[in-house]
């Protein structure tokens, strides 16, 4: 048993602009580059430090900068200049153009005969990993700086400044989508695919696959950071493609198992299967189907069958033997990983065209309905049916368990030569297909038993249906086949059992429940009838509901209001927090699952979704229990997602608002554009004249929140201007909203706030929400052009705005490819892992797209926008991502 066990644990393993403080509430873009979103949380007096704006100056904010200590090129003292950078990398003469040139000045360095080319938002680690000065990660201006400084060919020849300068100018094009190969989907595939990937469960997977297992609630929650390490996420989604399971997590996997193997022991009725210690054989052969078929969501192989059963029926007692087999089981990597490797192309035709390894039958013609009187079955020969020798009886039947028990179903025989008894295993309704072999001529009555093997199976039963056909072998479809035939030579196909998960965890966040695996053995999901069914039924279940308003918690970040703090505010309560998380999550379900509705509502709304929590707190009658229900917004400043207490009270420090992060937001999340991190902050004298602005401002009483960040990031001809100018701070115009999601006063038509500081006069007017804001390039999904953003605020070429709810409502109004775009590109990750734009890769785990997935993606992203129709029907498009080839072809 210890043997095992340490087997299976062994096996798991291998698989912004600063002004006065706080660069740490910078928040990841879709380029999964750090956005200088925010200045700093500062004390709740606001007091502006010269010192504190000198010394963050100079330094290029990388919130995921891990340069070593002996860089050449100090964190502290760095000072590239990109305009400098530009130049010289590309001056014709010089060395860098000899092996990298941007012809046509996309941003991309073409490669040339002699060296390979550079792409801005993949920095890979060297092919050479010896760096003398430590390890050189691809995160960091100063890692890139140092790495040109000591490992470029000629080196002595750009050093020092040199290397700044161009590492400034190369980083400070990362977040810019650079267009190398196809820009349409001109003629597509006949298959498109997905990236092929081996992963570990997220702690909300883990969790709810953990809790399939069982009959009974968990005795914890196994998702949470006290039982497990917090996820890892990739451009913002729980994402462990490129996670390793560490010492630290392996160490928690153990201890859970541990732990739920004695509970499921000591806690009756919390296994599906009964148990004793005078029947070993029987509770191993229990647990082989009962337990451990859907822990690794496949059937067994023989050796592991083997193995299971030697542990229990060679432990001292039974329940020792169980205890170890569950703890065995739940760690091993069938239950911890979630493979979406496949077969060759080569391996799965090979396994179409032998013969199945498992049997199974199919009616071989049309079957004749017997009906069913809830005990009787009607006779065969009567309804006009001969068996043949070779027959399929079909049962369709509901049951209840043993009085007392939640686990202990009947299970039904037939009286008739060759058929085999079937479990039933849940109320149902459920569908038993009995295989007749041997039986000739008019039947004219069939008997069965309704219990078989008394205190395993028990409990009673009512037959819906029956049916009888002659049968056959099933067989492969042949459009599945000319499929997997039409794939690359390259292409990799997921088997049923691969495929059946990717389907369940994608849907529901969960491992497959008892139907779709019945539906996978019996080789349904390559029939698109069932497939579409198994589809719209995990879509509707209870977990996929759950699921889809997970992933608008996710994707728009808001369920991290449960997390912050607002100190003083006694009525911002934990059920309020978790109240407005909750409010996103039912506003994208109700547009979800209404097809009624736009998806486009969730930002024109004149309604939300609230439950008497939330409805007391936003002072707007409509909900009077626990249960969320839809309640009118229209003639309040609510209504919309922007305008969501969630969205508002997230983007918000303890004594203030920020309505930098407010910006950066609305632009990442909602219209999937990626602002370029700034380049080097040599303005320093500036920036202390600004804040000397703003410390008299505050000192005087009237400084508003809107203007405590504008006066500080948007000094003309500084570094941070280049993003704050016509990019960050006219959307700041959103901000009619307090630190805790509430709308703010209004004064004689005025919006207005207390003015920041120990000297703050009340009922201060916010100008830059009263006189309105504007949202320049709007229209640009990927990375912003500063420039060209700086040329619409000059010509006047923007969409004007007051207040969030305006904005909100704008986004549609004046349809932004972006809204529907960043739906495509966060569904497909989400349900994938992957990225479908080149805007998308995360640059610090994933490697950007191959011009073939450029040109592949494309044609997915036309068919899903296709499926989103012009009533931006979310639903439909999952069905078709799922349903489509990149779910179960890969590369």
């Amino acid at each position: 048993m210890k043997k095992f066990l340490t087997l299976g644990l062994l096996s798991a393993t291998l698989v912004g602009c600063g002004g006065t403080t706080d660069l740490s509430s910078s928040s990841s873009n879709s380029s999964g580059i750090k956005s200088s979103s925010s200045i700093a949380k500062s004390s709740s007096s606001a007091t502006l430090s010269s010192s504190s704006v000198k010394s963050s100056s100079s330094a290029v904010i990388s919130s995921s900068s891990k340069a070593a200590s002996s860089s050449s090129v100090p964190v502290s003292t760095f000072d590239g200049n990109p305009a400098n950078g530009k130049v010289l990398i590309e001056n014709t003469s010089g060395n860098c153009f000899v092996c990298h040139e941007d012809g046509n000045h996309d941003g991309f360095f073409e490669a040339k005969a002699n060296s390979n080319g550079i792409d801005v938002n993949n920095f890979e680690y060297p092919s050479n990993p010896t760096f003398s000065s430590g390890n050189y990660t691809g995160t960091s201006v100063e890692d890139l700086a140092r790495f040109i400084d000591e490992r470029m060919p000629n080196a002595g020849t750009c050093n020092g400044q040199c290397a700044e300068d161009i590492a400034a100018y190369l980083w400070s094009l990362r977040g810019k989508e650079v267009v190398v190969g196809p820009t349409s989907c001109v003629s597509p595939d006949p298959v498109n695919y997905g990236r092929r990937s081996l992963k570990f469960l997220t702690s909300y997977e883990y969790q709810n696959s953990l809790q399939a297992l069982f009959n009974k609630p968990l005795p914890a929650d196994y998702s949470s950071n006290s039982k497990i390490a917090s996820d890892v996420t990739v451009a913002g989604l729980p994402n462990h493609t490129y996670a390793k399971i560490n010492e630290g997590r392996l160490n928690s996997y153990d201890s859970n198992a541990t732990d739920i193997s004695r509970w499921a022991t000591k806690t009756a009725g919390a296994l599906s299967f009964s148990w004793s210690e005078t029947t070993k054989a029987a509770t191993a052969a229990s647990f082989l189907s009962e337990f451990a078929y859907p822990a690794f969501r496949r059937p067994l192989t023989a050796e592991e069958k083997n193995e299971y059963t030697a542990i229990i029926t060679g432990a001292n007692s039974v329940e020792a033997g169980l205890q170890w087999a569950i703890r065995s089981a739940l760690m091993s990597p069938q239950f911890l990983y979630r493979s979406e490797l496949g077969l060759t192309k080569t391996q799965m035709l090979t396994a179409l065209n032998a013969a199945p390894e498992r049997v199974v039958y199919e009616p071989a013609a049309t079957p004749i309905s017997l009906g069913g009187s809830g005990t009787n079955i009607k006779s065969p020969a009567d309804a006009g049916y001969t068996f043949t020798g070779n027959d399929l009886i079909v049962v369709k039947l509901s049951a209840t368990p043993v009085a007392n028990t939640t686990n202990v179903y009947p299970g039904l025989k037939l009286n008739l030569a060759g058929t085999q008894p079937l479990p039933v295993n849940r109320a149902g309704p459920v569908t038993l297909t009995f295989h007749v072999k041997g039986t000739t001529g008019p039947v004219y009555y069939i008997a069965y038993d309704k219990v078989y093997n008394t205190g395993q199976y028990g409990g009673d039963h009512t037959i819906i249906d029956v049916s009888v056909a002659p049968a056959k072998i099933k067989d492969a479809p042949n459009a599945f086949k000319a499929q997997v035939t039409a794939a690359d030579a390259d292409a990799y196909v997921l088997d049923d059992f691969e495929y059946a998960s990717a389907l369940a965890f994608a849907l529901t966040g969960s491992a497959p429940d008892t139907e779709l695996l019945e539906a996978t053995y019996n080789g349904d999901l390559s029939t698109p009838e069932t497939l579409e069914y198994q589809v719209d039924r995990l879509i509707n279940s209870a977990k996929g509901k759950e699921q889809v308003g997970r992933f608008a918690g996710l994707w728009f970040a808001t369920d991290g209001v449960i997390n912050v703090n607002r100190f003083g505010n006694d009525k911002f309560t934990n059920e309020v927090k978790n109240s407005m998380a909750q409010e996103i999550r039912e506003m994208y379900k109700h547009v979800f699952y209404d097809e009624s509705q736009s998806y486009k509502s969730l930002f024109e709304a004149d309604y939300t979704m609230l439950n008497k929590t939330l409805s007391d707190f936003y002072g707007m009658p409509g909900a009077t229990g626990d249960t969320f229900v839809k309640v009118s917004t229209a003639g309040t400043k609510r209504g919309g997602l922007i305008a969501s207490g969630a969205f508002m009270a997230l983007y918000a420090h303890d004594d203030r608002t920020s309505p930098i992060r407010r910006a950066v937001h609305v632009r990442q999340d909602m219209l999937c554009q990626s602002i370029p991190q700034p380049g080097a902050l040599n303005d320093g004298d500036a920036r202390l004249a600004a804040a000397a602005v703003a410390q008299a401002r505050q000192e005087a009483g009237d400084l508003t929140t809107t203007d405590f960040y504008d006066i500080q990031t948007n000094v003309p001809g500084t570094s941070c201007s280049v993003c704050h100018n016509a990019v960050i701070n006219p959307l700041f115009a959103m901000d009619d909203f307090n630190n805790v999601g509430l709308p703010r006063d209004i004064v004689n038509g005025m919006v207005v706030q207390k003015g920041l500081g120990a000297n703050g006069k009340t009922n201060v007017p916010v100008k830059m929400v009263n006189d309105g804001g504007f949202l320049y390039s709007g229209d640009i999904v990927g990375g912003v052009d500063t420039t060209i953003a700086d040329d619409a605020k000059a010509t006047g070429n923007g969409i004007p705005f007051k207040g969030a709810k305006q904005l909100s409502k704008a986004l549609v109004a004046n349809d932004l490819p972006g809204v529907d775009a960043c739906l495509v590109q966060k569904t497909y990750r989400f349900a994938l892992g992957s990225p479908i734009r080149p805007s998308d890769v995360d640059a610090r785990y994933e490697p950007s797209l191959s011009t073939k997935e450029k040109g592949q993606m494309l044609c997915v992203k036309d068919n899903l926008e296709k499926a989103l129709g012009a009533n931006s029907n979310p639903k439909a498009m999952l069905k078709k991502l799922v349903l489509s080839d990149v779910l179960r072809f890969r590369r």
